[in-house]
């Protein structure tokens, strides 16, 4: 059962992946995380399906921070506003991005 909720959580092509990652078929990979064989090569499976999880959430949270970035970014209006308040409260010639 455990392997089947992992199977449910890997992003697509992550079969794929752990094939290549352990030199072993994608049929072999899709049998083992369906339950439906055991592998003596379990344990390099395993690491290599945590690897890939691993890998992918790294790059979905990047994306997600990027994402929130641009989403938050100031309009030009608030830009220049907040520009201008810097240069009021810090005085001609101040660097309101540092």
């Amino acid at each position: 059962m455990i392997a089947l909720e992992i199977k449910s959580k890997l992003p697509h092509g992550a079969i794929k992946e752990i094939a290549q990652r352990t030199n072993l078929s994608t049929s072999t990979i899709s049998q083992v995380l369906n339950s439906k064989t055991k592998s003596p090569q379990l344990a390099e499976i395993l690491k290599a399906t945590a690897e890939v999880l691993k890998e992918f959430r790294d790059r979905e949270r990047k994306a997600l921070a990027e994402l929130d970035m641009v989403l938050n970014e100031e309009t030009p209006d608030e830009l220049t506003a907040r520009l201008n308040h810097q240069q009021e409260k810090y005085g001609e010639g101040s660097s309101p991005l540092l």
